[in-house]
């Protein structure tokens, strides 16, 4: 059972969804990040033609982690109490520094993904997590 309301989970996603569209449009990273990204993906015709299936596995990402950001919320908050933003936002950026980063981490090295490229996709995640977890918070009404 899930102890978040579904319209924190859908506005939690919707400000994902926010967040993707303003941090990698051309008025903030976007310019950088196609700069970037040429260097890294060897084949950018086929990753445009496939966008359409991206986005909508991006847009279930995203519910997927409202859902889970949701429920270690309510763990925290069951544990330590607390003002609910703050908590959610905590939350949030513990699940950027403890997962998020060192998974990234390991593409860059890995993959040979470019640093500021990396930089780039890692401040995202911590602002969106962050920002989804105060939403998550600010709306958080436990389903009895």
């Amino acid at each position: 059972m899930l102890h978040t309301s579904l319209f924190a989970l859908l506005c939690a996603t919707a400000t994902g969804i926010v967040i993707a569209n303003l941090w990698y449009s051309p008025f903030l990273f976007g310019k950088l990040w196609r700069q970037e990204s040429k260097k890294y993906i060897k084949d950018p015709e086929a990753t445009r033609k496939k966008s359409r299936q991206m986005y909508d596995l991006f847009y279930v990402y995203l519910l997927f982690v409202a859902i889970v950001l949701g429920e270690l919320i309510f763990l925290a908050l069951q544990f330590y109490g607390g003002d609910k933003v703050l908590v959610g936002a905590i939350t949030g950026f513990c699940l950027w520094f403890g997962i998020a980063t060192p998974i990234l981490f390991l593409n860059y090295l890995g993959l040979g993904m470019p640093f500021k490229l990396f930089l780039l996709n890692t401040a995202y995640q911590m602002v969106s997590l962050t920002i989804t977890g105060a939403v998550l918070g600010l709306l958080f009404i436990e389903r009895l």
